[in-house]
């Protein structure tokens, strides 16, 4: 505010929105051997670099989709989830993008009371919430399976939908299979040998995966020109 319009005021009005929240990835696993395809986006794309967030030890999750639904920071400690399902957020994203005309919508694998997901993004002015068991995925973990539910996060036009990935989530270990998927991909080109390192290293893998396959599926739509992607 106080600054008047510039070269960015307006530039994407009007356009469809894929609000990407990536669970547990960190700036360090944005390069071109680990996540090849978010690299690539990035290197052609607007990056937001100046800016901070304060930190959470505990429901870093959900804590981030709070603050990006509504712009406000939630308490430290002591706030149960209620507040958030009975609170009124009349400014949130999803009741600002519904009163615009556009359709709103949440997709992530875990069931919606994890968190009182479902119930919460319903009060924030979502119109549904996805699950994992609701897009079908065949595996709620591996972020390649989100796009089980792309027809319904693309569906109607112009339409805002925020995903939450998850395969980023530890823990790192060869037991757990989203690891195990990419473990020699990433172990061919991981900077340190460190188990923890490499692991993670994977689990980004999967989740820039599901970016490929959805940029790949815009594109070949032809809906790209009329999509803003937006990662944080």
């Amino acid at each position: 505010r106080g600054h008047g319009d510039n070269a960015m005021t307006g530039l994407l009005a009007g356009k469809n929105l894929l609000l990407v929240q990536l669970e547990a990835i960190d700036t360090w696993m944005l390069t071109e051997d680990y996540m090849p395809n978010l690299w690539a986006l990035k290197e052609e794309s607007i990056d937001f670099q100046n800016h901070y967030t304060p930190a959470y030890i505990t429901a870093g999750t959900f804590n981030t989709e709070f603050m990006v639904n509504t712009g406000l920071l939630p308490a430290e400690s002591g706030v149960s989830m209620s507040v958030y399902s009975k609170n009124a957020f009349p400014n949130s994203l999803a009741h600002l993008f519904r009163q615009a005309g556009y359709t709103a919508q949440s997709f992530h694998g875990s069931e919606g009371d994890v968190y009182n997901r479902e119930a919460i993004h319903g009060n924030l002015g979502y119109e549904k919430y996805w699950s994992g068991s609701a897009m079908g995925m065949e595996n709620y973990t591996m972020d390649r399976y989100l796009m089980d539910g792309y027809e319904e996060m693309t569906g109607s036009a112009p339409f805002f939908s925020l995903v939450i990935t998850y395969s980023g989530h530890g823990p790192y270990g060869p037991d757990n299979p989203i690891g195990q998927a990419h473990q020699a991909e990433a172990d061919a080109v991981a900077e340190r040998e460190e188990d923890v390192y490499r692991y993670a290293v994977a689990h980004a893998m999967e989740t820039d995966l599901f970016i490929g396959e959805l940029v790949e599926r815009l594109e070949g739509e032809g809906r790209m020109e009329d999509t803003v992607l937006v990662f944080y």
